[in-house]
């Protein structure tokens, strides 16, 4: 292992001039738009400050539930697909095994012994 490090964190974290001065525009920036806020927020002569984000976060605490609707069209086209569908194909593809298992007890096909040993019964092949 040599002796000099792959990863200098002083070097990482040194910014230069031309970032230094962006961040402290943007605090500038910050700064000002606290200032006129408070101003507004404290101004006694209003009844009530119009923030967006407030009220994005109000509308949404107060209307999750009608967001969250459970007959949107892709929930039931999903429910459809990965629930309905394939248990009802697998109760007709029973129903149909069970039908010409009964046809093939009626008609003597399939004997006593047989449904014993398994031979025909659902599931096996033979």
């Amino acid at each position: 292992m040599s002796g000099e490090r792959a990863w200098d964190p002083w070097k990482t974290f040194k910014l230069s001039d031309a970032e230094r001065d962006l961040i402290d525009r943007r605090r500038q920036t910050k700064d000002r738009f606290r200032i006129e806020f408070n101003k507004i927020y404290t101004d006694p002569r209003k009844d009530y400050v119009l923030d967006h984000n407030f009220e994005r976060w109000h509308a949404y605490r107060n209307n999750h539930l009608q967001l969250m609707n459970i007959w949107h069209k892709s929930n039931v086209i999903g429910g459809l697909l990965y629930c309905t569908i394939p248990c009802i194909t697998i109760a007709v593809l029973w129903k149909r095994a069970v039908d010409k298992r009964d046809r093939q007890i009626m008609s003597g096909e399939l004997t006593w012994r047989d449904r014993i040993r398994g031979i025909g019964v659902l599931g096996t092949t033979t």
